[in-house]
């Protein structure tokens, strides 16, 4: 499949929403990194990535949510994509709707089988004065 920044964004997300990890997997890398959002951990392998997707899975009504999104692509780099922005992630918790404000980018090789190279996602947090 032939993606772009716009088309891959979406796709992810489909597929986040669907429940679908094996599909969500399969656009890593082999060799790709995750910083997930509700772990400490990195993930660098594809079981390891599984696992993490297949855990959130398990939340009720888990859903994710694009606020913002940009784009960078870097020519120099042999085609690189960077995907970056903001997102909410939300699922219920003891009968109570949760919602988790989280940043992300992408690093993508769309002349790759599976684009992503690189996936931070980190919760954003509450500025108190």
């Amino acid at each position: 499949m032939k993606y772009n920044a716009d088309k891959f964004l979406r796709l992810w997300v489909d597929l986040f929403n669907g429940l679908e990890a094996q599909s969500l997997v399969d656009l890593y890398d082999s060799n790709a990194t995750l910083i997930p959002t509700f772990s400490p951990n990195r993930t660098i392998f594809k079981a390891d990535i599984k696992n993490y997707f297949d855990g959130l899975f398990t939340k009720d009504s888990v859903n994710v949510t694009v606020n913002e999104v940009k784009e960078n692509s870097f020519n120099t780099l042999e085609g690189l994509n960077v995907i970056y922005g903001t997102y909410t992630f939300s699922f219920k918790a003891d009968k109570t709707f949760l919602k988790f404000p989280a940043r992300f980018t992408f690093l993508l090789d769309f002349n790759r089988p599976g684009p992503i190279i690189h996936h931070h996602s980190s919760l954003i947090s509450e500025i108190k004065d």
